[in-house]
């Protein structure tokens, strides 16, 4: 084959992958659409799309709420220090964000729930945990995002910073050493930039509805250190939750949607957290979505070509088992 023939057949070849593009990501409802947004770039969807829910099986109707909350934290005596997010009790008194002060002790060696002299702050969701207790309130993550940078000044820069999710959505208890060489963490030098740590569903656990009111587990951290002691930082969570039970029946419930096409494809493209920033950050949301579309695409290649393969067996296969999928004796 010519230098020129190849050029056609690849030219040929991505005319086809753009047009297969193309027509998936048409082919995305649009609750699909708000998910990959707000699960690839919650900080960039928060006010821009309402309404995200999870578009798997189940479809009743919910509340559909956005927590978003902003603060400060310092680095500890040590100059290490860190932010996390509590996502298992979506209530106002449950101290959703975790922060370290300018009197926190822990080392790079101490496991990271021990430090001490640490904060918490509430969110302004509309429960307390006690309307949590029986089946009346029940709630799930659709998605959720924690990032961090540094505010302090710029004589003083210096160290790093490291996103992390906890991959099984438990509480963190590793030590900042430890937690730098999980292949997952994200990290960056502090060029005062944000660091993110994206939540992803990592069990079907995840995805049901729960009542739990005493949740503790801090999935999401950003985490510092190399800096000089009390160093300042800020912070934004976003998070976006699902609720259903008596008590939101009349609080804005609104119907739910369902595309298990979509959402599979959606978590396999938001599965690599760093690859995924770095998509976004490129091609914006238009590459997330892109992303997605290429997934549903290959998919629909995949069962079309499953449909021709059977009807082009279909006139040898009716003889021997006939139209209803009998054997003929």
């Amino acid at each position: 084959m010519s230098a020129i023939q190849k050029k056609k057949k690849q030219r040929k070849q991505r005319a086809v992958r753009a047009t297969s593009s193309k027509e998936a990501y048409a082919a995305l409802a649009p609750c699909t659409q708000h998910y990959a947004l707000a699960c690839a770039d919650p900080f960039g969807a928060y006010g821009q799309i309402e309404g995200v829910c999870v578009p798997d099986n189940i479809v009743t109707p919910s509340a559909k709420m956005a927590v978003f909350m902003r603060g400060t934290f310092k680095a500890g005596t040590t100059g290490i220090g860190y932010v996390s997010a509590n996502l298992s009790a979506p209530a106002n008194d449950s101290g959703m964000i975790q922060t370290t002060t300018a009197t926190s002790v822990m080392t790079t060696t101490t496991a990271i729930s021990a430090a001490t002299n640490t904060t918490y702050n509430n969110c302004t969701l509309p429960w307390a945990r006690a309307d949590f207790a029986g089946n009346e309130l029940k709630w799930r993550v659709v998605a959720a995002g924690l990032r961090a940078c540094y505010e302090g000044t710029e004589l003083d820069r210096s160290g790093h910073l490291t996103g992390y999710h906890e991959p099984s959505n438990g509480n963190i208890v590793a030590d900042h050493n430890l937690l730098l060489n999980f292949p997952q963490a994200d990290f960056q030098p502090n060029k005062r930039q944000w660091v993110e740590a994206l939540w992803s569903p990592t069990s079907g656990d995840d995805l049901s509805y729960s009542n739990s009111n005493g949740g503790s587990n801090h999935p999401l951290i950003v985490v510092v250190g190399g800096h000089a002691a009390g160093e300042s930082f800020r912070y934004e969570l976003v998070v976006y939750y699902e609720f259903t039970g008596e008590l939101v029946t009349n609080m804005g419930h609104s119907k739910s949607h369902s595309d298990p096409q979509g959402m599979g494809a959606v978590q396999q493209v938001v599965q690599d957290p760093k690859a995924l920033i770095k998509i976004r950050k490129n091609r914006g949301h238009r590459g997330i979505l892109d992303e997605v579309a290429k997934v549903v695409g290959d998919v629909s290649q995949v069962v079309s070509g499953i449909v021709k393969t059977g009807e082009q067996l279909a006139p040898w296969i009716t003889p021997f088992f006939g139209k209803g999928g009998m054997i003929i004796p």
